[in-house]
């Protein structure tokens, strides 16, 4: 095995890895700085792709690449294993939501990407929306969107409401009915 197949595997088969050269690609010009959180998340997303785990909550300060390591790049790398995998991915903010897709997309879209995943390739991308052509699928929504007849694999979870909105009030419980009666609906038997 070269420098370079050594490479690939490494980024396929550990999602650490992954994330910090997923993070150049979303981010060129910034310097990832990898730290023990990084490797805790991507341990535990991890054990969720094995089905070792079903649930996972990662609570942690903003700018510490939850975001990325698990809405983003977790998506690309299961995809990158599982082209038929199904994403439900929900923000807050609809404008949220499709930076994330859009952030999911350009690493899939990498030379690098298709390199280390030969075999996964985008049939179809939209702002909401990023079809495998194995139909597989990343679906993006926003608290309250729609997501009637669309199941997933996975749910992710991703700012649920601004920190303004969580201690109480009509948005806080519009936000936790959206979770209870429409989200948690679309989670895929298994």
């Amino acid at each position: 095995m070269n420098d370079e197949q050594v490479f690939y595997a490494l980024l396929r088969q550990e999602l650490a890895s992954f994330i910090g050269k997923a993070f150049q690609e979303i981010n060129p010009g910034t310097d990832f700085l990898p730290n023990w959180h990084i490797l805790a998340i991507a341990w535990q997303l991890t054990r969720c792709m094995n089905r070792e785990i079903t649930r996972l909550i990662i609570t942690m300060p903003p700018r510490n690449l939850k975001s990325i390591s698990a809405s983003v790049d977790f998506v690309a790398w299961a995809l990158g294993h599982n082209p038929a995998l199904l994403f439900i991915c929900v923000s807050y903010a609809q404008t949220l939501a499709e930076r994330h897709a859009a952030d999911t997309r350009r690493v899939m879209e990498s030379g690098w990407y298709q390199r280390c995943f030969s075999k996964t390739r985008i049939a179809k991308a939209t702002q909401t929306e990023l079809v495998t052509d194995q139909q597989g699928f990343r679906f993006d929504t926003s608290t309250g969107g729609s997501l009637t007849g669309i199941g997933g694999n996975f749910i992710l979870i991703d700012a649920l409401h601004k920190a303004e909105d969580a201690p109480a009030g009509t948005r806080r419980n519009t936000t936790m009915d959206f979770l209870q009666y429409t989200l948690l609906s679309g989670l895929a038997d298994e």
